[in-house]
């Protein structure tokens, strides 16, 4: 299996997604596919020529020699010929240079189809991935062997075009994770709608060798776990590691240990040391496993906080901000920045009430007190035109990223705002679990969950709009 179908895709109709920025079509044949085509890479690509090799396998059934030759540049042709000529190296360098004239840099690339060939190059190598990704589709879309003659020019609008996944659902926990299915996830659905960011929300679904106590029946092994982050990298996809810190933690640290639950709640005590004898450990193997530049320590919708007779002695707002600046320290001195999520630190008034918690526990205060080096990924689920809170962050002085959810209104005016912000990126939400394939049913036994095909169609409209946010 390779594309999702889903409703979104389908009105499509067979256009690119993301569509290019800039696309212009000839009057021409256009290149005929066949078996007797190989794929020229230039040396240092080849790892992506052999991944445009398997995608197009299948696509096609065809499968293609990859040959490397001589290149310069992050460059590959897909034609008859066994070396590239001179006239299509000179192409390449030209076309190239006028992207660069342009002040583009990462990310961006060349495609183009003759009669002859199919030509591709990008200013870096993830760029001269995300030519093959639109070449692939192209190839998908026409059935019939014959990709139309045209050339594009493209590149994005965000730098960090994210998506959020739970590794697994509590209701799920007894099932075996589908490795399988979440490589098809990252190839043929994330890699192939230009996302470039995966934060896995890990908790109990990986076996811990520090505190093997923590993790469920059916967990990934550490290995397992290191062969989707190293996948992942191979389609440019960067994966920050998801542990939920403070709150939610009913199905992570207090199954294990209740003890450590603040009066009741699904929070633990932030007073209590044993806490972070735990999660320093979590942090330090996860750390080694993912080697990300992002850690995503959570902090949402915490349902108790200052209880306990120790916390009652400390405001609120300032135990909030001391566990997540402890948090951040410890993973800073690994050079690794930390993530939270947005809604404690927002008070009542701003544009989507439920992301906004901080007047129910008094944490509203703790933006003042947290460190700078924080990255807060702001989630919002209304359609607006204005996103105050994103200048309420960024007036802060915090980096933001906008986190949206599966609603075609929500993405597309979140990712526009964003922009305009001139943001860190976007993240999107789906709060689905990677193991909620077809053969678990349409809907998630979770009240809070959409439908499968609805997320789906949430991500691939991600995908698009995060890329290109008009």
């Amino acid at each position: 299996m390779n594309y999702f179908s889903t409703k979104w895709t389908k009105k499509q109709k067979g256009h690119i997604i993301p569509g290019p920025k800039e696309m212009t079509s000839r009057e021409e044949p256009g290149f005929l596919t066949s078996p007797d085509l190989n794929i020229l890479t230039s040396r240092g690509n080849l790892a992506i020529a052999k991944i445009a090799r398997e995608q197009l396998k299948q696509i096609t059934n065809i499968d293609l020699p990859v040959i490397e030759v001589d290149c310069a540049e992050d460059a590959i042709l897909i034609c008859r010929e066994s070396v590239i000529p001179a006239s299509a190296a000179e192409k390449i360098r030209i076309e190239l240079n006028r992207l660069k004239d342009r002040g583009l840099k990462t990310e961006a690339y060349w495609l183009e189809i003759t009669e002859s060939a199919m030509s591709m190059a990008g200013l870096d190598a993830s760029g001269l991935f995300y030519a093959i990704q639109s070449l692939l589709q192209l190839i998908n879309n026409n059935k019939n062997g014959r990709v139309p003659s045209l050339k594009i020019i493209d590149w994005p609008d965000h730098s960090v075009r994210g998506v959020h996944l739970c590794l697994q659902l509590p209701h799920l926990a007894e099932e075996r994770i589908d490795l399988d299915y979440l490589k098809r996830l990252i190839r043929w659905l994330l890699a192939a709608y230009k996302l470039n960011t995966l934060v896995l929300e890990i908790d109990a679904s990986v076996m811990y060798e520090r505190h093997p106590e923590l993790s469920r029946k059916g967990a990934l092994s550490k290995d397992e776990l290191g062969e989707i982050v190293e996948f992942a990298k191979a389609h440019f996809i960067g994966v920050v590691p998801n542990v939920q810190s403070l709150g939610h933690q009913d199905e992570f640290l207090l199954r294990a240990y209740p003890e450590l639950a603040e009066q009741g709640s699904n929070t633990y005590c932030p007073s209590n040391p044993k806490v972070f004898d735990i999660f320093y450990d979590v942090y330090e193997e996860m750390s080694e496993l993912f080697i990300p530049k992002y850690f995503h320590i959570g902090h949402d919708e915490i349902d108790a906080i200052g209880k306990c007779n120790k916390c009652k002695q400390v405001p609120n707002y300032r135990i909030f901000a001391d566990n997540i600046n402890r948090i951040c320290e410890f993973l800073l001195a690994k050079n690794i920045r930390s993530m939270v999520w947005s809604d404690m630190l927002l008070p009542d008034g701003f544009e989507f009430k439920d992301a906004c918690n901080a007047d129910k526990y008094n944490t509203a205060k703790s933006i003042d007190l947290l460190r700078r080096d924080v990255v807060i990924c702001d989630w919002s689920y209304g359609g607006s035109k204005e996103y105050p809170s994103i200048d309420f962050f960024q007036q802060k002085g915090f980096d933001v990223l906008g986190s949206p959810w599966y609603k075609l209104e929500n993405i597309s005016c979140f990712s526009r705002y964003a922009k305009s912000r001139n943001v860190l990126g976007m993240l999107g939400t789906t709060w689905t679990g990677v193991t909620l394939t077809p053969q678990h049913g349409d809907r998630a036994e979770t009240s809070n969950l959409k439908s499968r095909d609805e997320i789906v169609d949430g991500i691939v409209m991600q995908g698009e709009y995060f890329w290109k946010s008009i």
